[in-house]
């Protein structure tokens, strides 16, 4: 099975919407840009590449799945204070529901490793030749002296899974 694993070092931003409506036409939101940049450059490292290639690691038809995890980083109001102040409060909670939303991260994970903003796909050609996440994709707090980011598995799939 090919598989390719790079990590994403910084804090994970979610995918922008169009949203801002400018003589009646939607236009793109382009604050996400810098973190898709980020994103694209940790593929290439993992690579050894200094540019993307001719054609994309995993090129159509390959089905792909997956695997992605989102270290976020913990606010401050998550631990004590004064000389117990790298302790977590007992009320602190152990995993991240506030935003960002765990799909709009994974949609600009996915848009950055394809053609993006006019430049040649990294990984795939399309990202709707991601076809499941395997493992599944989670949001978690980054641990004490854990770097915030993303972990990316990808796999292009052989088989069919099995059903559960």
């Amino acid at each position: 099975m090919q598989e390719f694993r790079f990590f994403v070092s910084g804090v994970p931003e979610p995918e922008k919407r169009a949203r801002v409506i400018r003589r009646g036409r939607p236009m793109r939101d382009r604050s996400g840009d810098p973190w898709k940049t980020t994103i694209r450059r940790a593929a290439l490292d993992a690579l050894g590449l200094d540019f993307a290639p001719r054609a994309p690691l995993f090129p159509l038809p390959a089905p792909i799945t997956l695997g992605v995890l989102v270290y976020l980083p913990r606010p401050a109001s998550h631990f004590r204070t004064g000389r117990n102040a790298h302790l977590l409060k007992n009320s602190a909670p152990t995993f991240p529901t506030p935003k960002p939303d765990l799909d709009n991260v994974v949609k600009a994970l996915k848009d950055a490793l394809g053609s993006f903003d006019g430049l040649p796909p990294i990984l795939w050609t399309d990202d709707a030749q991601v076809i499941g996440y395997d493992p599944p994709a989670y949001k978690l707090y980054a641990e004490p002296g854990q770097p915030t980011g993303i972990l990316v598995l990808a796999r292009v799939m052989k088989t069919a899974p099995a059903p559960w």
